[in-house]
């Protein structure tokens, strides 16, 4: 419990940043946030839907990823690093409708939902959780394929890795987002 009070008040801390300084944020409590998950080799795995294990491919319709040991980077506000190196993390889509979550630094789960376009470029965050901060994505960009800016949804990309243990080839992906977070 101490450590997700320790947490909160570190989140919060960012949040008083939002306001504080000048450039870090608009008038609109965004808040920047990265995260890089991955789910291959040594990390985890992706598997279809029902679980099948034929590889999933950006435009299969259902899929998901699991990384054991696969979360890599959780900032929010450039500095409040909210997810511990290594830790458990996995995302899974179904259309256009994408989940990503994990475990955060205070033994909670963090998450953000919503919708991802088909070419995976935007992720317009519906509702989402990191400690005990709502967040959402603005999704103001009918048209213009903005992405990464605040009133905007996040940039994603989602990348094959492929790799080899002895002679039999692997493979597996990684998610990174990046942008603007709206505080609720």
């Amino acid at each position: 419990m101490p450590r997700r009070l320790a947490g909160v008040a570190m989140l919060l801390a960012a949040y008083a940043l939002l306001f504080a300084s000048p450039g870090t944020a608009t008038e609109h409590n965004y808040l920047h946030i990265h995260i890089h998950l991955n789910a291959y080799a040594h990390w985890g795995y992706c598997s279809q839907g029902g679980f099948a294990k034929d590889e999933p491919y950006s435009d299969t319709f259902q899929a998901s990823c699991t990384g054991k040991h696969g979360a890599e980077i959780g900032v929010l506000a450039e500095r409040e690093h909210f997810l511990t190196h290594g830790s458990y993390c996995y995302w899974s889509w179904a259309g256009d409708h994408l989940t990503v979550k994990g475990h955060d630094a205070w033994g909670g789960t963090w998450w953000l939902e919503g919708l991802k376009d088909p070419n995976w470029t935007h992720f317009i965050v519906r509702e989402g959780q990191i400690a005990h901060l709502r967040l959402v994505t603005d999704n103001f960009f009918p048209g213009m394929g903005l992405r990464g800016a605040g009133g905007t949804p996040l940039a994603v990309d989602m990348s094959k890795h492929v790799y080899y243990v002895g002679a039999t080839k692997h493979w597996g992906y990684s998610i990174d987002l990046v942008g603007y977070v709206r505080i609720l």
